[in-house]
């Protein structure tokens, strides 16, 4: 985002780096700020803040567009106002549930559905994972999806109407 809006403000919301490349490439940039939790409980108890502290950041912090990354979103968004996006990289849980633990695919799904459910926009990497899998979202206004490595958008769903741009997937 830096580089479309270099006078943007962001914050990047982590428990912890794994790589850090990605540390050095990213704190060079002064408009990004990184959040970590800063409780002795929410260091030790990182789905906790994960799943619920980042809300009241949100708040505090008056932010306006919230992204989930990976398939979630905060179980209490609701008290955030601003928009609210949830990239969903795969759902093949559901596609193979053999392959998951029983209460793991019912943790899955319910964040699933939960960020669905709270999206504004709801981003999907592949589209084989669109179909019989998107629970209805009155609230959600955009959908776009996109294949990995791909800038075009292969469908978008608008007012509950799902428009392929490639006739030829399915």
């Amino acid at each position: 985002m830096h580089y479309f809006n270099p006078k943007l403000k962001q914050y990047l919301y982590t428990t912890s780096f794994k790589d850090d490349d990605f540390l050095r490439e990213i704190t060079q940039f002064t408009t990004v700020e990184i959040v970590k939790p800063n409780s002795f409980i929410e260091n030790n108890l990182k789905n906790y803040w994960r799943s619920f502290s980042i809300t009241e950041n949100l708040v505090k912090q008056n932010i306006d567009v919230y992204h989930g990354l990976s398939n979630e979103l905060p179980v209490n968004i609701k008290k955030f106002k601003g928009k609210k996006i949830v990239t969903i990289h795969d759902l093949i849980f559901l596609r193979y549930p053999e392959l998951y633990p029983y209460l793991d695919r019912i943790i899955y799904r319910v964040k699933f559905y939960s960020a669905c459910k709270n999206a504004n926009t709801i981003i999907i990497e592949d589209c084989s994972s669109l179909i019989g899998n998107i629970p209805r979202v009155s609230q959600c206004t955009n959908i776009a999806v996109f294949e990995i490595n791909n800038q075009t958008p292969l469908c978008t769903i608008t007012g509950g109407l799902i428009v392929f741009s490639n006739s030829e997937l399915y």
